[in-house]
């Protein structure tokens, strides 16, 4: 036998290859992972196309219901407010804060709620 007859179990092309020899690819089979339990994520995991649905539907009952939101910047209040206006023609200022203001003010104060009383004498 001379040497061009001896074989080293590689194919003709295989030895003038620029590139490393390959192994063949692999065949690995994707397993499921099956998943046990009754807890609140199992069912979620078991049936994906029934979480995505799920999660669709709440989605566009968010948006279909959003404009429909009562939002108000600030609540509607209704202030007590108690506006009085006296006359006394030929009086001053000091007058009528002594005389009409005072016991004006006096009497308000009695009113259950009411906080703040202004008044002005001109």
């Amino acid at each position: 036998m001379d040497r061009s007859d001896q074989h080293d179990g590689a194919a003709n092309d295989e030895h003038n290859s620029p590139y490393p020899r390959q192994s063949p690819p692999a065949t690995h089979e994707a397993k499921l992972i099956q998943v046990s339990g009754s807890g609140l994520s199992g069912p979620f995991i078991r049936r994906p196309v029934m979480t995505v649905l799920l999660t669709l539907s709440v989605i566009v009952a968010g948006v279909a219901t959003y404009g429909k939101l009562a939002v108000n910047d600030l609540p509607a209040v209704d202030y007590p407010i108690i506006q009085v206006t006296c006359s006394y023609p030929g009086a001053n200022p000091t007058t009528m804060a002594n005389n009409i203001a005072t016991p004006l003010e006096k009497q308000f104060l009695q009113i259950p709620g009411l906080d703040i009383i202004t008044s002005q004498s001109t």
